[in-house]
């Protein structure tokens, strides 16, 4: 779908942590949140990407603002692979198991949500 480039740890990857920092609180996704927010309970593999310039940035991984947790296309947004046909969202849950979501995961998980399906 063109969210990010095709090579593995340079535009896409996995690194443990268990927090995320808030890069556009005022966007819908953010769920209200700002700052460094805890996403799991014990450190695990979180996910990141470095989207296409259409992208909209909503979080980033603590230790390196370039690899990006959280980012939202709206319809129509240039992605790698030509215009975003339907809101797409790049979220941090790649090997996590729900349960090991914190309640602001799980609330940023149902912002995504809805804003992809709104959009």
């Amino acid at each position: 779908m063109g969210r990010t480039g095709a090579i593995e740890n340079v535009d896409y990857g996995l690194q443990l942590g268990h927090s995320i920092q808030i890069a556009d609180p005022t966007h819908p996704i953010a769920a209200e949140l700002s700052g460094v927010v805890r996403i799991i309970s014990v450190t695990q593999w979180v996910s990141w990407g470095k989207p296409a310039a259409g992208a909209i940035p909503i979080a980033v991984l603590t230790d390196d603002p370039s690899k990006v947790a959280i980012f939202a296309y709206p319809t129509g947004a240039r992605t790698l692979s030509g215009p975003a046909l339907a809101a797409r969202v790049g979220l941090f849950a790649s090997f996590v198991e729900f349960d090991a979501f914190t309640v602001e995961a799980l609330d940023l998980f149902e912002a995504a949500v809805r804003w992809a399906w709104a959009n």
